[in-house]
């Protein structure tokens, strides 16, 4: 297969097939720059300048990348689908406990009762000694002895 047929079955504009087809020409040394410029209707800088480009790209498209299919990055509406369902899945255990506890409550009243009665809190007093114990004697007192001491 030729540069022509090669070319024609690629995707793109006429002109970009065309511009394609002598920059090829010109650096296989079958086209003069100045031919191509003319060929072109660009001046000189302009068809280099294409050159490049065109030299860049084919370079960049050849380098090796990373073996196997790229990773799938979750996009933000899937991200949020998956935290809803992890929210769906804790309610629904809390769902499946309440009723748990519901049918204990109706078939054992008395335990349900007695459990209830456990789990009051109960306010602790304080105690009368107002400092924590330091050697047997309150806080106030030890450093008092401390700073005689000195």
């Amino acid at each position: 297969m030729g540069l022509e047929e090669a070319v024609a079955k690629l995707a793109g504009s006429e002109q970009a097939k065309e511009r394609m087809k002598v920059i090829v020409a010109t650096l296989t040394g079958q086209c003069r720059l100045q031919e191509a410029c003319a060929q072109l209707g660009i001046s000189e800088p302009r068809l280099q300048q294409l050159r490049e480009q065109f030299l860049e790209g084919a370079l960049a498209s050849l380098e090796p990348g990373k073996a196997g299919r790229p990773a799938k990055v979750p996009t933000a509406a899937e991200l949020r689908v998956q935290e809803l369902e992890a929210q769906l899945a804790a309610l629904h255990v809390e769902y499946q406990a309440a009723q748990v506890r519901e049918e204990i409550s109706a078939i054992l009243p008395q335990v349900s009762e007695a459990t209830a009665d456990t789990e009051k809190k109960r306010r602790r007093r304080r105690s009368a000694v107002v400092g924590r114990l330091v050697g047997g004697r309150t806080l106030e007192a030890a450093r008092y002895l401390r700073a005689t001491r000195s």
